[in-house]
């Protein structure tokens, strides 16, 4: 048999676990209308809707395409810049332009934690951009075009990931014939 303190440790015991249930449903219920986690949101799905009228047969052209010149301009790139001055700003203006594009193109919301983040990472990037220029004893015009070959790979490479990101969410194509296999 049980005496009544313990019947009082559990009927408290339950009504902390259940007040912890319903600040657990009201902060997912908050979350849940900033958008969601991932698919699209109808916003995003009204934005997009130019996805429906490209032909089946052409989707897999285009992010094979787009993966060609990514991986073309990456080479180029790395002619003209140290390899590792390239990486750094390949990575960094890659995650930069995804925002970006997900912002303009897919109307996304992004938290303003996000833009801060974003615009440290330029001061980064342009940080090392200038290292590199100054330190180097080639020309700037090697210099600026392996900068421009860079862009390009930034541009190819995001374009790559939000064309097969449409592709796949909005447009129901299949991954394993979008990604070649």
């Amino acid at each position: 048999t049980r005496d009544t303190s313990s019947l009082d440790e559990d009927s408290a015991a339950e009504g902390e676990t259940a007040e912890i249930s319903q600040r657990i449903t009201r902060s997912r219920q908050r979350k849940s209308n900033r958008g969601s986690v991932h698919g699209m949101s109808e916003k995003s799905r009204e934005a997009v809707q130019w996805v429906h009228k490209i032909p089946n047969w052409a989707k897999p052209l285009m992010s094979s395409g787009f993966n060609l010149l990514d991986v073309a301009f990456r080479i180029i790139s790395i002619l003209y810049l140290p390899a590792v001055v390239a990486e750094m700003l390949v990575g960094g203006t890659k995650l930069i332009l995804s925002m970006v594009i997900a912002r303009v193109v897919r109307k996304m919301p992004i938290a303003r934690q996000k833009w801060c983040g974003a615009g440290i990472m330029v001061v980064g990037l342009v940080l090392v951009a200038c290292s590199d220029f100054v330190s180097d004893n080639e020309s700037s015009e090697s210099f600026g075009l392996g900068v421009l070959f860079v862009m390009l790979k930034v541009i190819m490479g995001v374009s790559k990931d939000m064309v097969q990101e449409l592709f796949i969410q909005e447009s129901d194509y299949s991954a394993t014939l979008l990604l070649g296999m």
